[in-house]
């Protein structure tokens, strides 16, 4: 089963690979350019809880300055904060589909992007492998090469050893003949 690069849950996003953390970091920064701030915070899922269930989780604020934030709208009752929440939560199917192509196109830059690395992991296993061979190559060229000089060393020596052998008796059959 693949794995996803990213989930989308609660406004909450998970990112698996810790290598495109960056590069969804920079498509971050595009898509919240509105916000002035981003500060990394603790989330808590329990009141009470003495540890968080996300350290250092990424958050853009918005400012209420128009200067720097010109989509700001000027401030909400509580009433409109939760109608809004809500229908944020309850998307209608245009937004949720954008979100959905949104999360899918970077899932898909994340696959192309693990893809090419290992495109480019096997290039450089198959050029350790070409070398590895070329070695082996020469290692058995020396060891042939080793093995016809000792070939050579014993044909010599037994050459010598014929050559006295043949001396030896052409010796006897002189001092015999003489005799």
């Amino acid at each position: 089963m693949r794995q996803r690069a990213i989930k989308m849950s609660g406004g909450i996003i998970d990112i698996n690979f810790p290598s495109l953390l960056a590069m969804y970091c920079k498509y971050l920064e595009v898509r919240e350019k509105q916000c002035d701030r981003k500060e990394y915070v603790n989330i808590f899922t329990e009141l009470n809880a003495a540890t968080p269930a996300i350290s250092g989780a990424l958050v853009y604020i918005a400012s209420p300055d128009k200067k720097v934030n010109v989509n700001y709208l000027g401030p909400a009752s509580l009433e409109e904060i939760a109608r809004k929440k809500h229908t944020l939560t309850v998307c209608d199917g245009a937004s949720r589909e954008i979100i959905n192509m949104e999360v899918k196109m970077f899932n898909l830059k994340a696959e192309n992007q693990r893809l090419k690395e290992e495109v480019a992991d096997h290039a450089k296993l198959l050029a350790e492998l070409d070398t590895t061979r070329a070695k082996i190559e020469l290692l058995n060229k020396d060891d042939i090469r080793c093995e016809a000089e000792q070939n050579r060393d014993q044909i010599i020596t037994q050459n010598h050893l014929e050559v006295e052998v043949l001396r030896t008796c052409n010796l006897r059959l002189h001092l015999e003949i003489l005799t």
